[in-house]
């Protein structure tokens, strides 16, 4: 194959058969499906269409695993909220490998994190939602992964 380009994209912005064939590719690895045939039925795709795609299509998890991943978070300058925020990175196995944290204005700080994601087994999606529910957190902005 040529040189191939890749895009992450929300699940909103392509077609749906490509979440379906995300599901069976799921039910096919969790053993919930014992093959590509119970699988396909399940979701709602024939066979052809899950063989057309199951290469092409990845779910973010695949992509994210054993990367690194740069984040901006918008966070009020509160006492505690960057400590507690490196502490959940921390829990998943995450390491940070740059920080940058510019000057507050309003009370709202803007934190640039560089992180280390390999050896997390948890899927970035997932870490991201729960930062997001945090006390003190704004906004987060998924920059890159690489």
């Amino acid at each position: 194959m040529e040189n191939q380009k890749h895009f992450l994209v929300s699940a909103d912005a392509v077609p749906p058969v490509f979440s379906k064939v995300l599901k069976a590719k799921e039910l096919l690895a969790t053993n919930q499906a014992k093959d590509v045939t119970e699988a396909v039925k399940l979701v709602g795709i024939s066979r052809s269409v899950y063989y057309k795609y199951y290469r092409k299509v990845q779910g973010f998890s695949s992509v994210t695993y054993g990367r690194k991943a740069s984040l901006n978070i918008h966070m009020k300058n509160e006492k505690g909220t960057l400590s507690k925020t490196l502490d959940l990175f921390a829990s998943y196995n995450m390491n940070v490998l740059t920080i940058f944290q510019g000057l507050a204005i309003h009370s709202v700080a803007i934190v640039q994190l560089m992180l280390d994601i390999s050896e997390s087994t948890t899927d970035l999606s997932v870490i991201l939602k729960k930062l997001e529910k945090m006390d003190n957190i704004i906004g987060v902005e998924l920059q890159n992964v690489e």
